[in-house]
Parts: C-alpha cells; structure tokens; sequence
C-alpha cells in the first residue's frame, strides 16, 4: 500500500488514476480547486472508498498553506500532479493565467515537498513540448520546442523538476502523453463528453447529430488527413502505476513518452469508430488550422525498458467502448 497525493485529482486523467490507486488498495488524498471539473466523481470515490479516500478543494496557487496545515498528519510516499489549465486555445490569448496557474502552482508544490519531507514526484507532463517540427516517432532527447503558451508552461515545469532533481532536494519523473481517449471500466467520469479532445466530437457528432469536421486533407501522410499516437486511458492509468513502481527505487530525473507508437489517421479514427457503433457520421473538410502537424507518434522504447510498460489497447479499443458508455 502507498499513501499517495493526487493534485488534480477530480480531473478526467487524475481522477481515472485515482480510481485505479484506489482499487489496488492504496490511501490516496486528492486535491483539486474544481475550477475545471465536476464534484461528481469526487462524490463517488469518498462514498465507495470512505477508509482510503479523502477529498481537499484547495487551489495550488493561492492556498498552498491551507493544503500542507490539512495534510500536517499525512506521510506521503509519492504526489502525482496533474493540476493544470489544460486549453491550448485558451493560453494563446491568456498567457499571464497559464503561467500564473501552471508553473506558480508547480513552485509551491516544490515549497510542500520540502515542507512535508515528500521525496518522490510523477509529473503530468506533454507530447506538446516537442513542438512541430519534430519528426516521428518522436524519442524523449528530441529539444523542446513549443509552439503554445501551455506547452511552454509544460516546458517551465519539467526544467523545474530537473534543476530541483540536480540539487537532490527531490526524485522526479515525467511522463509525456500523447493522445489519450476511453473510459475506465467503472465508468464514473460522465463530463467526458465535454472534455476538449477528438473522442468526445466524435461523440457529439454520432449522439447530437453534429457534423464533424476534420482540418485538413492536404497532409503528406497515408491519406492526407493528420497522423496521431492516440492511447486508452487504461494503458495511461497503468502507466502511472509503473512509474510510481519505477521512481520507489529511482534517484534523480527522468522523463518517458506514454503513447501507442503506432500512428492513425483521422480518416482512419473516423472509419474505427463508425465501424464499432455501426454507425455514419456527417463528415465536412476544413481548411488546415494553423499550428496542427502532419505525423506525431511516440518512441516507447524507453517506457518498455525503464517503466516494464506497454501500451495493450488500440484506437479500436478506444471507439469501441465510447458510445456505449453514453449510451
């Protein structure tokens, strides 16, 4: 069993992880300031695991105090952070709030761990610190090379830990994720369809009568749609789970790619998942939206060799359990 410190945890990828770190046992502590998700699943969790579960609304930024006074009780073995403004769109004409809440917040947690003797920290990092003018599949030693304020703030945080890890104050590991989508097998995060990726348009577009667009058919790809390494949930759960394994026993910093390293088409995601609900989506072609690259798909050598961990779902896995979830 671990004791463990989830920030962000009422979130779709936070509160998936917990759920799971739950399930195994272990006594978890979520925090969350609920500006970018429901209470709902919180509910649920404190009802089902009343022994192991307590829930904190604090923000990061603003009541960091508030948090370690609440937790002065508490030994943690390890914080896992997702805590995050996670709008791409939004940052670009808000930079001052994302850097305000992303990286101040990730300071002050830093001031916690020193506070509270925590050593161990997994950090929520991105595929979009490498930018657009990588080439696939992408490996960890690719520079950074951001094109958005929030993947900036990502960049900021990950140098933060590394500099931090370099001193020996702390034991850090950066998982950088690709293109999640899914559910859980419980099922208990119904704001999914709100949430801002593909998987929940494509939901839209099927439930709501929604025609769906695709941004661009010019690409110098399989079928002149965008590439992309789209990874289930479960496999993104599993591996946070090997990486608290992996930095138990680890001194210093790391990062690792969570993805597929397979690439699908949107042609292809469309096909997949039309053909797991049996069902036709109106789909419309847009022009290019600026910024969108043709391939990105992970190396995951370095996952399966540090972490033990591979990715066992596909983007069929993914479609196939969507609309029956709403259903």
């Amino acid at each position: 069993m671990n004791k463990v410190l989830v920030l962000g945890s009422a979130g779709y990828i936070g509160g998936s992880v917990c759920s799971r770190l739950l399930e195994g046992g272990n006594k978890v502590t979520g925090i969350d300031s609920l500006v970018n998700s429901k209470i709902d699943n919180t509910l649920y969790l404190e009802k089902k695991y009343p022994n192991n579960f307590r829930f904190i609304k604090a923000d990061l930024v603003r009541e960091i105090e508030k948090i370690i006074l609440e937790t002065k009780n508490e030994k943690f073995d390890v914080i896992i952070h997702f805590a995050a403004l996670k709008s791409v769109e939004e940052s670009q004409s808000n930079p001052e709030l994302y850097w305000k809440n992303n990286v101040i917040s990730t300071l002050n947690v830093l001031d916690l761990m020193s506070k509270k003797g925590i050593r161990k920290i997994i950090y929520s990092s991105s595929a979009t610190v490498y930018g657009e003018r990588v080439k696939s599949p992408i490996l960890e030693t690719q520079k950074f090379d951001s094109i958005s304020c929030y993947g900036s703030t990502k960049i900021a945080n990950e140098l933060l830990l590394n500099d931090y890890a370099n001193s020996g104050k702390i034991d850090a590991l950066s998982l950088r994720y690709f293109n999640p989508g899914g559910v859980l097998e419980n099922k208990i995060f119904k704001d999914y369809i709100d949430g801002p990726n593909i998987f929940p348009k494509l939901i839209k577009s099927s439930i709501a009568s929604q025609s769906f667009k695709i941004f661009g058919t010019d690409y110098p790809t399989r079928d002149g749609t965008p590439e992309r390494d789209y990874i289930h949930i479960k496999d993104l759960v599993s591996g946070h789970i090997s990486g608290m394994n992996f930095i138990s026993q680890f001194k210093g910093y790391e990062s690792v790619n969570l993805g597929t390293g397979r690439s699908t088409s949107i042609h292809e995601l469309i096909k997949a998942f039309e053909n797991g609900n049996n069902i036709k989506l109106d789909v419309r072609h847009a022009q290019r939206r600026s910024g969108d690259i043709a391939v990105c798909y992970a190396n995951v050598d370095k996952a399966k060799n540090i972490l033990g961990w591979t990715a066992k779902c596909d983007v069929n896995d993914i479609c196939r359990d969507l609309i029956d979830f709403y259903k």
